[in-house]
């Protein structure tokens, strides 16, 4: 396979902070899911919705604009 390579974008960090997220959750080399929207235009660009973190937390991480997450 071929890698392709994401930017993916969110809330800003006083919103991340406000929704559950930590300075540590993200290590690099960690491999994570991330539930987003694709840009229109089809490039490899995303509004990012939801992080799945390695240890099964999913944790918000949308921008302004982004449906939220809906309770299960």
């Amino acid at each position: 396979g071929k890698i392709t390579n994401w930017r993916f974008e969110g809330a800003g960090p006083g919103a991340l902070t406000t929704r559950g997220w930590a300075r540590t959750d993200l290590k690099q080399g960690e491999k994570i899911k991330i539930v987003g929207y694709r840009a229109k235009d089809g490039s490899f660009v995303a509004a990012a919705r939801s992080v799945t973190l390695p240890d099964g937390r999913t944790l918000e991480a949308a921008s302004d604009g982004v449906p939220p997450l809906r309770a299960k």
